[in-house]
C-alpha cells in the first residue's frame, strides 16, 4: 500500500497505488480515457497541484482494479 505520509489526494498517492496494484500506465490511462502522456503528467505533478476531476476519474478506475483483484463484482451507482 502507498506510503502513509503521502496525501491520499495527491498525484503521487495515485501513482503509488497504481504501482502497488500492478497496473501499467497504459492500462490505467486506457480505462480512465486519457493518454499515457496525460497520466504521466498527472502523476508527476507536485503534491499541492490538484486536478480534482482527473483525480476522481483515476481513483474510480483504481477502485475498479482493486475490486477485480479481490474478486468482487463492480457495482456502480446509477
Amino acid at each position: 500500500m502507498p506510503d502513509k505520509s503521502v496525501d491520499r489526494f495527491s498525484p503521487a498517492f495515485d501513482r503509488h497505488r497504481r504501482v502497488a496494484l500492478g497496473i501499467t500506465e497504459g492500462q490505467l490511462a486506457s480505462e480512465a480515457g486519457i493518454s499515457v502522456e496525460e497520466l504521466r503528467a498527472y502523476e508527476g505533478r507536485p503534491p499541492d497541484s490538484y486536478d480534482t476531476a482527473l483525480h476522481l476519474r483515476v481513483s474510480e478506475v483504481l477502485d475498479r482494479f482493486e475490486r477485480r483483484q479481490k474478486g468482487q463484482a463492480s457495482y456502480g451507482l446509477i
